[in-house]
């Protein structure tokens, strides 16, 4: 199949941090046809992407990515990865856009934590219209099976175990604080 990475969705930008799931993510965009860009993040991406139409951006450089996703017709984005460190303010470059959006930004920046942060920048990305996608919807293979994955299925006593800790998990994430 030809890659033309042209969709009706419009073309796929891979936003990569750190570790492998760029690279299962690229790969799997590619075997569905798709040509994905790929944005590494810098001192954050550690493979070198010259197959690929790419760019390396800076963490906080949201111009540089505005810039990127027109230059290349982007309609949906994945962020993948490791990110190990929020962008200090002298790395920020705004569009006039996410100007307006500074004093809500500063506050989620200092007081939200990693979940609130990541929905931030998905508003600052799907704000000026594109889509961001999950992972599993570009490698739905990286998806584990629901049920057991090996040759010994919970008991009753393990059930409610499991029952107890998809609650905190539920509530740890409702708290924000799953990370830190």
């Amino acid at each position: 199949m030809a890659l033309s990475g042209d969709t009706a969705a419009g073309r796929l930008a891979i936003i990569a941090g750190g570790g492998l799931l760029p690279s299962y993510v690229a790969e799997a965009a590619r075997a569905a046809g798709e040509n994905p860009v790929i944005v590494a993040l810098k001192d954050e991406s550690e493979r070198c992407w010259e197959e690929y139409d790419h760019a390396v951006v800076g963490i906080g450089d949201f111009a540089a990515l505005d810039g990127l996703f027109n230059r290349y017709g982007i309609g949906r984005v994945v962020m993948s990865g490791s990110v190990r460190r929020r962008p200090e303010w002298r790395e920020v470059r705004p569009t006039l856009r996410i100007l307006m959006k500074v004093p809500a930004a500063i506050r989620t920046l200092l007081s939200g934590g990693d979940d609130t942060v990541l929905q931030m920048v998905i508003r600052l990305i799907e704000g000026n219209g594109r889509r961001v996608v999950g992972a599993h919807e570009i490698a739905p293979d990286l998806l584990a099976a629901v049920g057991p994955l090996g040759a010994v299925a919970p008991g009753e006593e393990d059930r409610r175990d499991i029952t107890r800790a998809a609650e905190a998990a539920e509530m740890l994430g409702r708290l924000d604080v799953g990370q830190g």
